[in-house]
């Protein structure tokens, strides 16, 4: 009888202490970040077709000249004036084919200084 008293008591004070303990969440995932990198250079993009996933936030560096980024749409994406060490950055949040080129160097429909991104899921 001691026994199963004893034991009734451990196992009560097992449950109590487990219901006490702080429930640990799970660790979210974090959202990883994509970037990709388009530099400005000897009057090009480099690369001058960039395939990336939907949400990829797309950097343009300038890295000689002025040069401007345009959408061949107009509507997309523009950046102001750049020069030497600036950058513009863009998040591309929807699949399609996004051509665009320099205002001062090139022009729409692939003329010139220009580039595509295509974004993929």
């Amino acid at each position: 009888m001691n026994f199963k008293l004893s034991l009734a008591s451990l196992m009560l004070m097992v449950s109590m202490t487990a219901a006490a303990m702080p429930v640990q969440k799970a660790p979210r995932k974090k959202r990883r970040t994509l970037v990709a990198n388009v530099a400005m250079t000897n009057f090009e993009f480099k690369p001058k077709e960039l395939h990336v996933k939907a949400g990829t936030t797309v950097v343009w560096t300038d890295e000689e000249g002025t040069h401007q980024v345009t959408s061949d749409d107009g509507r997309s994406f523009s950046s102001p004036t750049l020069n030497p060490g600036q950058t513009f950055r863009h998040r591309f949040t929807k699949t399609g084919r996004y051509p665009y080129y320099c205002s001062f160097h090139g022009g729409k429909g692939g003329s010139g200084m220009s580039g595509v991104i295509i974004v993929e899921r």
